[in-house]
């Protein structure tokens, strides 16, 4: 798959203005990665139902923007899972997509794993608890989370990963 054919399988309006996206990066307080930024210029997000990577077993259920008609603002997105909680996932990743089960797609937007794309998996949160699963661990990064899998070196890479859910392979 390439950019065009995700942003057609996706429900959102157009992109996001220059404006829009340096007042995101302000926010962020990082610079986002130039494949991806260029992404968020050409789409708002939206609903997504249609791709997933077979290969690693996870699909996409929505695409967050940062335009101001998004569906799901990443600033929304960020706010839910690295602020309001206390980033329960790194700060040195922004949560991107959902797979419509609880785990989110984050691009690493800080460090030596800069463009990087990974899996946040909610069913091994726990692991980022102290033993007495009380205190959560705040200085985890992409580089030695417990709950996060390795996705792709880059935007680009990720989205070429990215297939068509076909009805008519699976078997009934």
């Amino acid at each position: 798959m390439n950019l065009d054919e995700l942003i057609g399988t996706t429900d959102g309006n157009a992109g996001a203005t220059e404006k829009e996206l340096q007042t995101f990066e302000s926010e962020l307080g990082f610079s986002l990665p130039a494949q991806y930024r260029k992404f968020l210029s050409l789409t708002a997000g939206g609903d997504n139902d249609q791709c997933h990577i077979e290969s690693l077993g996870f699909g996409i259920a929505y695409v967050g923007g940062v335009a101001q008609e998004s569906k799901h603002p990443l600033s929304d997105l960020r706010f839910f899972y690295q602020i309001e909680d206390g980033y329960r996932i790194p700060k040195d990743l922004l949560p991107i997509m959902d797979d419509g089960c609880g785990n989110i797609i984050c691009i690493v937007v800080s460090g030596s794993n800069t463009g990087k794309i990974f899996l946040w998996c909610h069913e091994t949160e726990l692991l980022m608890y102290d033993e007495s699963g009380e205190k959560f661990i705040k200085d985890y990064t992409s580089e030695n989370s417990p709950n996060l899998d390795f996705v792709a070196n880059s935007f680009l890479e990720f989205v070429g990963m990215l297939e068509i859910f076909d009805e008519n392979s699976v078997d009934g």
